[in-house]
């Protein structure tokens, strides 16, 4: 079995999606930059073998051919929902550049590799019609435009785009996590008015649709990009009251103390489906797992 080459490794999701491949049998590599190597030691399994970025084309090229990998799985991003103006470079090299010269060192010495690219709904937050949300969603798709650009010249390549993860191990702080916490700690959270409708899903759902998204791509599939999404979404209003039904006790939510963001994504739009895909874990029993390490996390903490 060739192996597999996985950029954004240590992320949420990333280090679940590493763990699945080891699980599997696979060989993976991780590319890490060179200042995020002793942090990537730290996350990742011994297994991982590790392969430093050195920001430059020619870097990218010399591990592509060093590896020769079957398959990359490309999750390296950088966030931002509102950038500063000293942050442009950095979301430039993360979403843009580095993807760039990954990608064109995979067309020049590894062509028969297939490129898994994850983007993010907020490229097309309302409809079929691009409309990024932010500079962030603006470079995602520029490296999708990219990356057409390579397909057309003869690589395997599909974007999924993801929407919202959640699920064990997150470390980011996001809305799931802050419910939990406010239910369990009973600590007051200020939120918008509440009714913009979440697309969440289990982040074992979204490294099982990324899985897919290789296979349909090696089965010859015609499409370059396909969305991941549960089969319904909900209000944030009723995700608090699921929060609260797994903790016992509701979060301590202070509905309309902050306005919701410019450009708030009200209803979002999902195209379409990955083949052969499908959510397994509902959004109640992935609460319930939720909370029940966090609270075991906090009572260790004590």
């Amino acid at each position: 079995m060739r192996p597999v080459l996985v950029t954004g490794a240590t992320g949420f999701v990333g280090r679940h999606l590493v763990a699945r491949l080891i699980a599997s049998g696979e060989e993976v590599h991780a590319l890490v930059r060179a200042a995020s190597m002793p942090n990537a030691r730290t996350l990742l399994p011994a297994k991982v073998h590790f392969q430093e970025y050195q920001g430059t084309a020619q870097s990218a090229g010399a591990i592509v051919t060093s590896v020769g990998p079957d398959a990359i799985f490309h999750l390296a991003a950088e966030y931002a929902y509102e950038h500063k103006p000293e942050q442009i470079d950095g979301l430039v090299d993360a979403n843009l550049r580095f993807g760039l010269h990954l990608v064109d060192a995979v067309a020049r010495h590894a062509p028969a590799c297939c490129f898994v690219n994850v983007g993010t709904f907020w490229q097309y937050p309302n409809s079929s019609s691009y409309e990024p949300t932010s500079l962030y969603a603006a470079l995602k798709q520029s490296f999708v435009d990219l990356l057409t650009y390579y397909a057309q010249n003869g690589l395997s390549a599909v974007t999924v785009l993801c929407c919202d993860t959640y699920g064990p191990g997150d470390r980011r702080k996001k809305i799931v996590d802050l419910l939990v916490e406010s239910a369990l700690e009973q600590t007051e959270l200020m939120l918008s008015p509440g009714g913009q409708i979440l697309n969440l899903l289990h982040v074992h759902d979204v490294v099982e649709g990324l899985i897919a998204a290789r296979k349909a791509v090696r089965s010859g599939s015609p499409e370059h990009q396909y969305w991941i999404a549960p089969d319904e979404g909900v209000t944030l209003k009723r995700l608090a009251e699921l929060v609260g039904a797994a903790v016992g006790r509701k979060p301590v939510a202070k509905w309309g103390a902050r306005e919701y963001r410019p450009r708030e994504v009200m209803r979002p739009f999902v195209g379409a489906k990955l083949p052969g895909w499908r959510p397994s874990i509902s959004l109640e029993d992935g609460l319930r797992e939720v909370t029940t390490l966090k609270s075991k996390s906090n009572s260790a903490q004590k």
